[in-house]
């Protein structure tokens, strides 16, 4: 499915805004803005599938390096 989008392009340097301009802010030339007309098409979603489920009873365990510090009040609430 397409859709149909109006967009204002500077005939002087190529600037595209969405809305229309009296002044360029890329060349500063007046009145430079033309109305273009550009079909979009919308892509479809993918689809995820069906997500991973894992039960509690067997759990994934990934062990990271900490790094401590001389503090040990700190290395408890940071874990």
């Amino acid at each position: 499915m397409s859709k149909t989008k109006i967009t204002y392009i500077c005939t002087n340097c190529g600037y595209d805004s969405i809305k229309w301009l009296g002044k360029c802010p890329s060349c500063n030339e007046w009145n430079s803005f033309t109305e273009e007309k550009v079909e979009t098409r919308r892509q479809k979603r993918k689809d995820p599938g069906k997500p991973q489920i894992s039960k509690l009873a067997d759990p994934v365990v990934e062990l990271e390096h900490r790094i401590s510090c001389d503090i040990n009040e700190f290395n408890r609430v940071l874990g």
